[in-house]
């Protein structure tokens, strides 16, 4: 009776839609579907209802878990259930897995605090990136262009301040200098800085024009090597371990292109670093303008992006 219940209400509609079409003098055909539809609906479960009425036993079909699911399946999510309670453990265990994540995040400081801390000169990535971290004021924005730039901020960026973002390439090579010029838009009133190496500057570069014409004072930081160094190890590899003749020249550029004389050409503010203590200062510069600017950053070639981090001993 309750399942006859159930398909009454849809038995009823079906036939009111029937009685409908037919005031409205639609085909024969059209209106006889929602009749026989409700009729092949209502026997069926009529007689159900009457046979689970005369036989209780079988009516049980109907409200045990067994038919909802099979005794293994419902084995198997009891063990699952099971296994998540003992992962989440005791207080205690938590505690543990707490103290080894924080220890392994010291750890991974105190590694990459090496390198983020570099006076060298050319300029450490990694030392780039620490400046930027300290400079980026709150709600600061900064995108990232994939392949070794990526690798750089995606390690070495921390966001530290309320309301700060950090967005990494959705795209290819390239892609960071028009996505922080879109960012500015979408953002007028707060800081805006893209990360792009040498290589993928070089993709869109003619935007500067668009950047100076709309006055969408975003900053653009090029870390300067000269180089798409992140193509080296292909080419190592191309020459057997050891690049000879003119090998370079496939992945190495020009070092007499200047990107912030570039910038100054086509009507952006353009700066040029050196030397690591004078990136925060060019980054106040760049702001403080409030044009399209160019921070072209001097770095090392040699210097190449890990993977990933892992712990000591793994």
């Amino acid at each position: 009776r309750e399942i006859l219940g159930k398909y009454a209400l849809p038995t009823f509609i079906g036939v009111v839609m029937a009685l409908s079409a037919y005031a409205v003098s639609l085909p024969l055909l059209l209106w006889m579907i929602p009749v026989i539809a409700g009729l092949v609906l209502a026997i069926p479960l009529a007689m159900l209802s009457s046979t689970a009425a005369a036989d209780p036993q079988r009516s049980r079909l109907f409200n045990t878990p067994e038919q909802i699911a099979p005794p293994k399946v419902l084995l198997r999510a009891n063990e699952l259930s099971n296994s998540c309670r003992r992962a989440v453990g005791s207080p205690r265990s938590r505690t543990e897995w707490l103290g080894r994540a924080q220890s392994l995040v010291r750890e991974y400081r105190e590694e990459s605090g090496r390198m983020r801390r570099s006076d060298a000169v050319p300029i450490r990535p990694e030392r780039i990136c620490k400046e930027i971290s300290e400079w980026l004021p709150e709600g600061g924005v900064v995108l990232s262009d994939t392949g070794h730039s990526g690798m750089w901020t995606g390690q070495m960026i921390r966001l530290t301040r309320p309301g700060q973002r950090f967005l990494r390439c959705a795209g290819s090579l390239g892609w960071a200098f028009p996505a922080t010029l879109g960012a500015k838009c979408a953002l007028p009133d707060r800081p805006v800085i893209g990360f792009s190496g040498d290589g993928g500057f070089y993709y869109h570069l003619a935007e500067l024009e668009t950047a100076a014409r709309f006055n969408i004072n975003a900053i653009m930081l090029v870390n300067n090597n000269y180089a798409l160094n992140q193509e080296k190890h292909l080419f190592d590899s191309a020459y057997k371990g050891q690049q000879r003749g003119r090998a370079t020249e496939m992945w190495h550029f020009s070092r007499e292109v200047n990107f912030a004389k570039v910038a100054e050409a086509m009507g952006c503010v353009g700066i040029r670093v050196e030397r690591p203590e004078d990136i925060r200062p060019a980054l106040d510069k760049a702001l403080d303008s409030n044009c399209p600017a160019v921070v072209e950053v001097i770095s090392d070639v040699d210097a190449m992006s890990k993977r990933a981090w892992r712990p000591s001993g793994t």
